[in-house]
Formats: structure tokens, sequence, C-alpha cells
């Protein structure tokens, strides 16, 4: 009880609303308002049913409260903390990717082949070699697609992206003492908040033909 929850179904939607685990029968709703710029959530007078029957249809939310009193309580929606454990949607994700099976396999082969021959990429492309080229360009394709979306989703300083396309390897680390937030812009979108420190690392190299290539000294490989 007192837990959050939110729709799956509404899940996709900028600003769903939330609701409150009231007691063990009901939910209460909260609704998003703006105060000085941000979005935040209020208790209404609406409630709706809690029951066996209906639990599947919720996921729970992390919240941080702002106010809580006799009158109201206010409320931001974590979004960026929440914990992926729909079943339903992950299921659905690799359904969707199945189709892709065949030109992945490939897509493999491709790097495997020229990890061991390091002119296979070269002679391929040099060839116009359809059965590879047709295939690594799907799985690019869906790569660079998938990109945008997350890019799509605020906005990003241009050095952190440059960051991410640079360096191949990351490491994300939670659970971070005060001293590494309190006070702190997102390198990575100037939010307010700071959740978790991403350090960058690995060989850079050169997309087409896969060669190791000097690390730009520009680009940050921490924030």
């Amino acid at each position: 009880p007192g837990e959050f929850v939110v729709m799956k179904a509404e899940l996709n939607e900028k600003y769903p609303a939330l609701w409150r685990i009231d007691g063990k029968t009901l939910l209460q709703k909260y609704e998003p308002f703006t105060s000085e710029g941000k979005t935040l959530y209020r208790n209404i007078s609406t409630y709706s049913g809690w029951t066996p029957h209906n639990r599947h249809i919720y996921q729970q939310v992390p919240v941080k409260f702002w106010e809580h009193n006799k009158v109201e309580t206010i409320v931001e929606f974590l979004r960026d903390e929440m914990i992926l454990d729909d079943c339903e949607y992950i299921d659905r994700r690799v359904k969707e990717y199945e189709k892709y099976q065949d030109n992945f396999e490939v897509y493999i082969q491709t790097l495997v082949s020229q990890a061991l021959d390091s002119n296979f990429l070269s002679e391929i492309l040099q060839e116009q070699d359809d059965y590879f080229l047709s295939n690594v360009k799907k799985i690019d394709q869906i790569t660079d697609d998938r990109k945008r979306s997350l890019l799509s989703t605020t906005k990003w300083e241009e050095n952190f992206v440059s960051a991410i396309s640079i360096w191949p390897c990351l490491n994300v680390l939670k659970d971070l003492p005060a001293i590494e937030f309190e006070g702190k812009q997102c390198d990575g979108c100037q939010s307010d908040k700071v959740f978790t420190r991403v350090l960058l690392y690995g060989q850079p190299y050169n997309a087409t033909t896969l060669e190791g290539s000097s690390p730009d000294l520009q680009v940050p490989q921490e924030k």
C-alpha cells in the first residue's frame, strides 16, 4: 500500500496518469500539472478498483515526494529510474526482431570473417558482394533507427553524442555517493538531476573497415 503504479498501455504517453495504491482494493489517481517549468503530479478525488484480476495491467513506478500533507500529496514521476519488467513488452520486441535473424547471422559471419582476414570488408566492398553487404546494411539501418529514437528522447549535448558514437564500450555506475551528484547537472542533457555515471572506454574504430583509429582527445570519456 502507498506504492505508485501506471497503466502499461499508457507508458508511451509523455505524462501518463499515476495511481497510488490506497488500502487493499483501491487506487487513487494522480494527475500531472506544471510548477515552475517542472511536471509534477498531485492527487485528485478519482478512484479505481485494485483487484487480483486487473493488477497485470499496471506497472509499479518510482516517484519522489515533493509535498505531503492532509490536503494533498505532490510527487514527481521518476521515469528514468524505471525498471523494465514488462514481460509482454519484451516478448513483443523479441518477436518483432525475429524476422531479422537471418540478416543478423550473416552480419556476425561478416564480423568473424573480418577478424580472420583484415582485408575481408575491403574486398566485399570492392566487389560489391550483395550477399554480405545487403545484410550488413539492414542491421546497420536497424541500429541507426534505434539510435535516432534514443537521441530523440531529450536534447542531448553535442559532445555527449560524439562520445557515445566514438567509444565502443561503457560502464554504468549507479548508487553514487552524494558528493557525485549533489548540486551538479547532467553533462549529457543538462538536467538538474544526476542518476548515474557513465564511463566510456575501448578502442575507437572505423565503422566501415573496423580498423582501429586514434581517439580524439577532445571527446570526453566520462559523464
